[in-house]
């Protein structure tokens, strides 16, 4: 139960852990009226249809208080107990997906994160790992990318300091060099398709 506790803030997704809650709570009351019928209806039968001073209907009335006595309680507390479960559920959910956003923030802005974290006991843990994958493709790429950017940049700059003193051999072989680097950066950029 201090597990339970333990966190200062349970709803993160509004919409999104209150929607279960919606949800977790309606299956509760759905169970409960078929269970309360199937307990109440049969006692209410018997008491309408029997005589109100007969052993029979003093029965069922002293069944349907006993049923009223123990049943509502145990129906208060099911349901505060799935409530409580169901917004500690949807927290393992949300957390998540909360995270994601802020990944997906950090990427539009231009920033690539590092590694995506959970907290153990979080659901989501596959779709984690699938998104530290493509973090470290992708970071991989641009790092390959900026490399040869960086050669290109370099070799322009050669070519730009020795264009009025060298010969034209020198020249040429520099400018097929600028091809290569300029080809080199295209090889890493191809990586990268843009679906239409």
């Amino acid at each position: 139960m201090h597990y339970f506790f333990r966190r200062r803030k349970f709803i993160i997704n509004k919409d999104l852990q209150y929607s279960l809650l919606v949800i977790s709570l309606f299956y509760v009351f759905l169970v409960l009226i078929i269970l309360g019928s199937v307990l109440f209806i049969p006692a209410i039968i018997q008491l309408e249809h029997g005589d109100y001073d007969s052993h029979e209907a003093v029965q069922a009335a002293n069944n349907i208080l006993y049923l009223h006595s123990k049943f509502w309680p145990a129906v208060l507390l099911a349901l505060v107990l799935i409530g409580l479960h169901s917004i500690r559920t949807s927290h393992q959910i949300a957390g998540p997906l909360y995270r994601f956003n802020l990944l997906f923030e950090s990427i539009k802005e231009g920033t690539l994160p590092k590694h995506l974290r959970v907290r153990r006991g979080d659901y989501l843990n596959n779709e984690v790992e699938m998104i530290n994958q493509m973090l470290e493709t992708l970071r991989t790429k641009v790092l390959e990318i900026q490399e040869a950017q960086g050669g290109l940049t370099v070799a322009i700059s050669e070519c730009k300091d020795v264009v009025n003193h060298t010969s034209k051999e020198e020249m040429t072989q520099r400018m097929k060099d600028l091809l290569e680097k300029g080809d080199q950066l295209g090889e890493k950029l191809a990586y990268f398709k843009i679906a239409s």
